[in-house]
């Protein structure tokens, strides 16, 4: 039987893990998609508020992690780890706010271009075209290759799907 995977285990590296309470909150995105200041910074702060979440918010801080310390710059980089109560109770992540809209039919060429560059590393799942080209977020349903679980046949079977995806929606 798998040991279930959690926010703790997900949480690598040297970053700082900052008290909920002690944030500054400016505004809201979604229900778990916020503005935050800390320090002198605007910065995102997405926080998983239920239980039965917890397995694709830990997916998705394993895949920042994992995608930082391949180099890639096609995602925000995570500065902060959020907890409420002890620094192991996770609840969350800041990272750097970028400025952009969600990619359209005109920015086909470019989304394909880094959308390829992005399977060297896994699969992403949202796109925002930025004034420094397209950023993936929102990754907590991706697939790494380092998931065991799936074949590397399958994986590029998922990895074609999408760029065919991408083709398709701009026809």
């Amino acid at each position: 039987m798998e040991t279930a995977f959690s926010p703790p285990d997900a949480a690598a590296g040297n970053l700082p893990r900052l008290n909920v309470l002690d944030l500054e909150i400016r505004h809201g995105f979604k229900n778990r998609v916020y503005l935050a200041q800390l320090e002198a910074q605007r910065q995102i702060l997405k926080i998983c508020p239920f239980k039965f979440e917890l397995h694709y918010f830990t997916q998705e801080i394993k895949t920042y992690n994992t995608l930082s310390e391949r180099g890639c710059n096609l995602i925000p980089r995570l500065s902060a780890y959020v907890f409420e109560r002890s620094e192991e109770q996770i609840i969350g992540f800041i990272c750097e706010e970028f400025q952009g809209r969600f990619a359209g039919l005109i920015d086909y060429s470019e989304c394909r271009r880094s959308l390829l560059q992005l399977h060297s590393y896994g699969r992403p799942m949202e796109i925002s075209s930025t004034t420094d080209g397209p950023r993936f977020f929102d990754l907590e349903k991706s697939v790494l290759d380092t998931n065991v679980k799936i074949s590397k046949d399958r994986f590029s079977r998922l990895q074609q799907e999408e760029v065919d995806g991408l083709e398709k929606a701009s026809t």
